[in-house]
């Protein structure tokens, strides 16, 4: 599937990717402070799509069953793997369809951590709530992501 057509997909479409199943149920467009635009979509178990079309990036993300346990030299520790820490940006919520759990202007940071096997343990913090949410996951490609 191409970038365009998973960022035209709505609400209820079930998608295929990297072989599990994703119901989108609620859609996200972002503003990072480095200036990026992407879309995050929402699936109906908790998991999560990053969409970055500009970077040609796709991330899958489900929530993490265990402690993730961090250090002061930039790792993270997560059921027995080290992440090192990659990438950290903070942005702000522009719209959002669908199931929303945050409204338009909500403003979170974001922090990725990679093994160097590609595993990548994402935190999520949404700065007004303090509301902190790890994610563990991959990147995929298109041609991972198949409408079902």
């Amino acid at each position: 599937m191409t970038f365009e057509k998973i960022l035209t997909a709505g609400e209820d479409t079930k998608l295929s990717v990297a072989d599990s199943e994703f119901t989108i149920a609620g859609i996200e467009r972002l503003k990072l402070a480095s200036g990026d635009r992407m879309t995050w979509m929402w699936g109906s178990d908790a998991a999560w799509l990053v969409v970055d079309p500009d970077g040609d990036e796709l991330i899958i993300l489900a929530p993490v069953e265990n402690e993730v346990e961090l250090d002061e030299e930039g790792f993270a520790l997560y059921m027995g793997n080290s992440y090192e820490e990659m990438y950290e940006d903070t942005g702000e919520l522009l719209t959002c369809s669908g199931e929303c759990e945050h409204e338009d202007g909500d403003t979170f940071e974001v922090k990725q951590f990679e093994t160097d096997r590609g595993e990548i343990l994402r935190r999520l913090t949404w700065t007004g709530y303090g509301e902190e949410v790890w994610f563990t996951g991959k990147m995929v490609t298109e041609e991972d992501v198949r409408e079902t």
